[in-house]
């Protein structure tokens, strides 16, 4: 995504995109340049959660969070119109303990707001 002052993002595995804003761009290989008024939700897909993974997810979410933050019409981090972040891990539940220390060690009360799922398949 890419900011009023043309500062863009990292990144990013999924964007939740309101459609009434269009695609600055769109590559061969799928990924687009959209509009930061557009995004309603980014979300990080990971395969064996590892800690390093939280620390650069949280890192990602807090980027993302400062780069909104130029858009008024979102308001504070805490409002409902400012885009959320979400980390959606799977295939861990044999560490599932350690990556819930993890999580709750990396992401204190200072740091940005990022929710996490985590489930097993069988």
């Amino acid at each position: 995504m890419i900011t009023p002052a043309r500062v863009i993002s990292p990144q990013l595995d999924v964007m939740v995109l309101d459609v009434r804003h269009p695609l600055l761009a769109e590559n061969a290989d799928g990924s687009v340049l959209a509009m930061l008024h557009s995004v309603l939700r980014t979300i990080e897909i990971k395969a064996n959660l590892k800690t390093e993974d939280i620390q650069k997810s949280l890192l990602a979410a807090e980027r993302v969070e400062f780069l909104a933050s130029e858009v008024h019409e979102f308001g504070t981090s805490d409002s409902f119109t400012f885009p959320q972040s979400l980390l959606l891990a799977y295939n861990c539940a044999h560490r599932l303990s350690s990556i819930e220390k993890s999580f709750f060690s990396e992401s204190g009360s200072e740091t940005v707001n990022m929710d996490a799922i985590s489930f097993a398949t069988t």
